[in-house]
């Protein structure tokens, strides 16, 4: 993450130690993963669909429509797909058990370095906007909806997962339900249209 010697690396060390020192950022952190189940968004798949069957859009517009915004590993999907789809508009959430597509068979080799290429460039992009939020410390923005038509379930709320106050959230592995306020418990849940609990990290 860090070239040998980088001055930075100590600030970014003590900083995640701070920030679990409030949160306990890692622990949540670990239990995302305690399971290996992993989902594949419907935008990313709808991308290769078109891409490698080499479908044509109506008008020769390249854009795929969603529900809502996408999250921010799809939206970096798009980005750095060789398609060049419209990059759809994103709500910055991380979904820690995101996946690119599914490859049924074996990948040709073209096929594996281009996906490759893709989730190297995601993960560049993903260490530098970490690394800047753990140095610089600040507030992101608060719970909004996923879904544009702001019916997401009110029930639940996003997990700023860096930087929310230890006494304003209690906060579970993807989402908090608004009551755990009172009762200090939660429910795991995360990926449907009317879920929310989106890690943000932009």
């Amino acid at each position: 993450m860090f070239r040998e010697g980088s001055k930075e690396r100590d600030k970014f060390e003590e900083g995640l130690i701070h920030l679990d020192s409030i949160q306990g950022i890692f622990k949540k952190f670990l239990r995302c993963y305690s399971q290996s189940e992993t989902s594949v968004h419907a935008e990313v798949a709808v991308l290769e669909h078109f891409h490698r069957a080499e479908r044509d859009f109506a008008g020769n517009d390249h854009f795929i429509a969603c529900s809502k915004p996408a999250c921010l590993c799809c939206e970096l999907y798009f980005r750095h797909h060789p398609a060049r789809m419209v990059r759809p508009s994103s709500h910055k959430k991380l979904w820690p058990k995101w996946s690119p597509p599914y490859e049924r068979e074996p990948p040709t080799e073209s096929v594996a370095r281009q996906q490759r290429m893709i989730l190297s460039k995601m993960t560049q992009d993903l260490r530098e906007e970490l690394i800047n939020q753990v140095l610089q410390k600040t507030r992101k923005s608060r719970w909004h909806p996923d879904s544009r038509s702001c019916l997401t379930d009110l029930q639940s709320r996003d997990i700023s997962f860096l930087f929310e106050d230890s006494e304003s959230a209690s906060m579970s592995c993807l989402e908090e339900d608004r009551s755990s306020k009172e009762s200090d418990s939660s429910e795991e849940n995360e990926g449907s249209d009317s879920d929310d609990g989106g890690i943000l990290i932009c």
